[in-house]
């Protein structure tokens, strides 16, 4: 761990989301995100997408300081966002929030994991490596609000190997 990369809090509590949840990840959204999603999509996606898979990193208030949300067909999942709250950032929060949905992913017998991840996000492109994802394509000017180019990355578990992260 590097100097100016602290701990994550040992109180971190990881859940799945609920529909009271829903608040605070629209606002995690607006804090995060070029493109946020809003309050409806997330309310429509976790309500009645049976393939969403929303899960929350807390704090000792037990208000979410993060989200993360996959989709899962068969035995592919495509992790849609990874939002951690401004002020939170550089905690080891989404690492952990990675981690343990990877988990629960391989668990429930997903072997690939995909997401786009814009270009210029370097925290973001950081982590997915150190994660053990790797680049497999790129959808040029991908980003509405900017244009920029999505990087596809992938993780493949194998289901014989217990390292995640």
């Amino acid at each position: 761990m590097n100097a100016d990369h602290q701990a994550a809090k040992p109180d971190l509590t990881i859940r799945p989301a609920n529909p009271g949840d829903l608040p605070v990840l629209a606002e995690l959204e607006k804090d995060g995100s070029g493109l946020p999603w809003s309050l409806q999509s997330l309310a429509q996606d976790l309500a009645t997408n049976p393939a969403a898979r929303y899960w929350v990193a807390c704090g000792p208030d037990g208000r979410p300081a993060a989200y993360l949300a996959c989709h899962v067909v068969l035995d592919e999942a495509d992790l849609v966002n990874l939002v951690v709250c401004s002020e939170q950032r550089r905690r080891g929060i989404g690492r952990r929030l990675l981690v343990h949905a990877q988990a629960q992913l391989k668990a429930d017998g997903v072997h690939k994991l995909f997401l786009d991840v814009r270009e210029h996000n370097e925290p973001a492109l950081r982590l997915y490596r150190e994660s053990g994802f790797r680049e497999v394509g790129r959808r040029a000017a991908y980003y509405g609000d900017t244009g920029e180019t999505a990087i596809i990355m992938l993780k493949e578990f194998r289901q014989n190997d217990d390292s995640i992260g």
